[in-house]
């Protein structure tokens, strides 16, 4: 996702004339393509009103992961087939690839940001059927956004009613309109049991503040190794790409603790001595992790 800096603005702007999930489109239906490891290459899609197959390929004891992309995305993204393919060569998962690309291809951002809110809210429908219907285990369910994907995931586990998700990695989630939101239309450190950010390109197309429980700032967070494009879609889209090399077996991203003033200030890390893992499988739930994280990768 590319975005200029005057669009960012720009927009920022019309979110003082309000963003609310009233201006939704609300005319298109989020569907759900299910792999696991009998079908890893190839997805079957389901949707709330056509679970057909889907008894078949769920399994109840084994861990599901959700992924959603973000703008421009489908079912077909990258940060989707990425994830999706680390989390299967590590074990035998659901995984629900979230596509609301129906919405997410269209040109225009802001209509775009609206409908993310009507997404979320269909992905919380859709978990909770899952658990009655096929007994979902919310404490072994994680979900994972991309950008706008994030407020996605976000909203889906703020709204489902029948249990808390365990765990929330929101990858560079997206900045634009929703840097001065109301915490109730995007991702918080409130939506699940862990919450997790990784911000790549934050002040940009990513979110600026830290708001997970836990906040990774690999490099900074603002500009990542290697990315030289203007509009920083190369480091927005790091954030993937750093999550699913953390979920190889023996890759891992170990960041230093920080003093939020200071690294608010300087964009560097004084550190406080604790050292936590970035990403990975399984997430750091539990461990007592929490605040504003510091790591390098080059």
């Amino acid at each position: 996702m590319g975005i200029v800096l005057i669009f960012f603005l720009v927009v920022n702007a019309y979110l003082v004339e309000g963003f609310d999930a009233q201006r939704s489109t609300k005319n298109f239906t989020v569907e759900y393509v299910v792999f696991t490891r009998s079908n890893a290459i190839e997805g079957h899609t389901v949707s709330l009103s056509n679970e057909r197959g889907l008894q078949e390929l769920f399994k109840q004891q084994n861990p599901t992961r959700f992924i959603s992309h973000g703008w421009r995305g489908d079912q077909t993204s990258e940060s989707c087939n990425l994830i999706r393919q680390k989390y299967l060569t590590r074990g035998d998962y659901n995984i629900f690839v979230i596509d609301w690309g129906i919405s997410a291809q269209n040109l225009n951002y802001v209509q775009v940001a609206l409908d993310s809110l009507e997404a979320g809210k269909q992905v919380a429908s859709f978990l909770d059927r899952l658990n009655e219907e096929y007994d979902l285990d919310f404490n072994n369910t994680y979900m994972i956004g991309y950008s706008l994907g994030a407020h996605v995931v976000g909203l889906a586990a703020k709204h489902a009613t029948r249990g808390k998700v365990n765990t929330i990695f929101g990858l560079d989630p997206a900045g634009p309109l929703f840097t001065a939101a109301d915490p109730s239309i995007r991702l918080t450190a409130k939506d699940a049991l862990y919450v997790e950010t990784i911000h790549t390109n934050a002040g940009f197309n990513g979110f600026s503040k830290p708001i997970g429980i836990a906040s990774f700032f690999p490099n900074g967070g603002t500009h990542q190794p290697g990315c030289s494009d203007f509009f920083g879609s190369c480091s927005h889209q790091k954030s993937y790409q750093y999550f699913a090399d953390s979920l190889d077996v023996n890759y891992k991203f170990f960041a230093v603790q920080c003093s939020e003033l200071i690294f608010k200030v300087s964009q560097k890390c004084k550190s406080t001595g604790n050292v936590a893992r970035m990403g990975g499988e399984p997430s750091n739930f539990g461990r007592g992790v929490e605040g504003i994280y510091y790591l390098t990768i080059k």
